[in-house]
């Protein structure tokens, strides 16, 4: 069983008011601890009517405070959700307080505590897991992507395709906080029993979404022809200038043309000869070039110009105009 699959099961417990009195969540992901605390507080609050919620960090603490939070009772006699983050940065004192107060809390209230990470020879840590409901919040890789996407869908019994994921990813990207607001607007528009299909995301998700230039130039470099399509529609959709679009575009493949001089390539000034100064871009820059010959990219300034001159010369939409200059850009060599 996965980690995220551990946590959407704890959330489905909590909606269903099936509380513990302490959890423990050690990870940096800010959507997963955000979301954690929100469901929890929502749901603990409807159980119980009206709820006191106290947030503290473990610097501002000593163990005179700590113990005021964790023992002291509501003026109104409301159940408290407490919420202490960095607990590693707890002093001994408190840190004794704290296993102390774990042998037996106090039922009525939810206690919850946070680390960054977690290091199993922390004994005060492997005490504080010992006795608490632990789930990890840390992002996660890119490729637990897709069975994060499936467990999200899961709590709702919604389906979605394998290529729609895919899809969802390249228009949204990896953010856990992106993704979940993608999957919700998914979730409203769709029938509850429709399996979401690439179609349906690239509708939904992809019409919100406002591509970068970036992205675009990111796109051809990598050779994908359909990815760098769809970001074109949106891009032109979203009301980008084409003539812009064309001068940027003759920039980025004149920057390429540049780095397969392998001469040029290894100097330490090329950055400042195609007026790239980020060394990430760069660097990216120079990957790019293995995947197209110079015939290619020159071919490619060539189609820019003929571009250009169509604007002027002919009725040829803006759309077509630009996915012709991606067609030309991506024609394999003759003896390719």
């Amino acid at each position: 069983m996965s980690w995220f699959s551990d946590y959407f099961k704890e959330l489905q417990k909590i909606e269903a008011e099936q509380f513990m009195p302490v959890y423990f969540l050690f990870g940096d992901d800010f959507y997963l601890k955000e979301n954690f605390i929100y469901v929890l507080a929502d749901s603990f609050k409807n159980k119980n009517g009206m709820i006191d919620k106290e947030i503290k960090y473990a610097n501002e603490l000593d163990a005179s405070n700590l113990q005021n939070i964790l023992y002291s009772i509501s003026m109104f006699q409301k159940p408290q959700l407490i919420i202490l983050n960095d607990i590693k940065k707890f002093k001994n004192p408190s840190k004794k307080l704290l296993k102390k107060y774990l042998e037996k809390p106090i039922k009525e209230n939810i206690l919850v505590l946070i680390a960054p990470d977690i290091d199993y020879r922390n004994k005060f840590l492997k005490d504080i897991k010992a006795k608490s409901t632990t789930l990890m919040i840390t992002s996660p890789f890119e490729n637990e992507i897709p069975a994060w996407i499936k467990n999200y869908l899961n709590n709702d019994n919604r389906k979605i395709t394998n290529s729609a994921i895919d899809q969802l990813v390249k228009i949204v990207g990896t953010n856990l906080s992106d993704l979940s607001n993608e999957l919700d607007k998914l979730k409203i528009y769709l029938k509850p029993d429709q399996t979401i299909t690439d179609d349906d995301v690239r509708f939904i998700a992809g019409y919100s979404k406002t591509n970068k230039i970036n992205e675009l130039f990111e796109a051809i470099g990598k050779k994908n022809k359909s990815e760098a399509i769809i970001i074109l529609e949106n891009l032109v959709s979203k009301g980008f200038n084409d003539v812009y679009m064309l001068i940027t575009l003759y920039n980025f493949i004149w920057g390429l043309s540049v780095l397969k001089d392998t001469r040029i390539n290894a100097d330490i000034s090329t950055g400042r000869i195609i007026h790239v100064y980020n060394t990430r871009q760069l660097n990216k820059m120079k990957g790019y070039t293995q995947n197209y010959s110079k015939t290619q990219l020159l071919k490619g300034i060539n189609s820019i110009v003929e571009a250009d001159k169509r604007i002027k010369t002919s009725q040829i939409d803006s759309l077509n105009n630009l996915i012709l200059v991606i067609e030309n850009i991506m024609r394999k060599d003759q003896f390719e």
